[in-house]
């Protein structure tokens, strides 16, 4: 080895170890995030098969085909988010809606997750908005 060639380690070394480290900080701030978005989607999900369990007694008393009572439903999925342990904190109010089909009830959660290490580069948002938009369903009785 050249001696004029001696110093270009101490260079390479430190930027190689800069670049691993903001490659670690990607890869938690974006496993955080892929988390939150699985627990939302697993919470948000039973809460909305929860409020299509609430069923309209009286048109399944009148005979009529079965449905959800959507009052009732909507008083079930804000309680629900109120004492579950949502990831984040909210981004406005959830969204509930009578689903497309008959039997359905629609409810949207979005939620700001904090950054971990993405705070510290600049033009990089504090928190990313995550949105979660779950269908539930009343099951078929008569299904096997």
């Amino acid at each position: 080895m050249r001696a004029a060639e001696r110093g270009t380690t101490l260079l390479l070394v430190p930027a190689a170890v800069l670049v691993l480290m903001v490659l670690g900080a990607i890869a938690v701030d974006l496993s955080l995030l892929g988390g939150a978005r699985r627990d939302l989607i697993r919470s948000v999900g039973a809460i909305a098969d929860d409020a299509a369990a609430r069923l309209d007694i009286d048109r399944l008393r009148s005979g009529a085909p079965i449905a959800i009572d959507e009052v009732a439903a909507r008083d079930q999925i804000m309680r629900d988010l109120a004492s579950a342990d949502l990831p984040g904190r909210p981004d406005g109010p959830p969204r509930i809606e009578a689903g497309s089909e008959p039997g359905t009830i629609v409810v949207e959660v979005t939620r700001r997750v904090r950054h971990v290490f993405g705070r510290a580069v600049p033009g990089v948002p504090d928190d990313e908005p995550i949105t979660v938009r779950l269908v539930g369903r009343i099951s078929d009785p008569n299904a096997p």
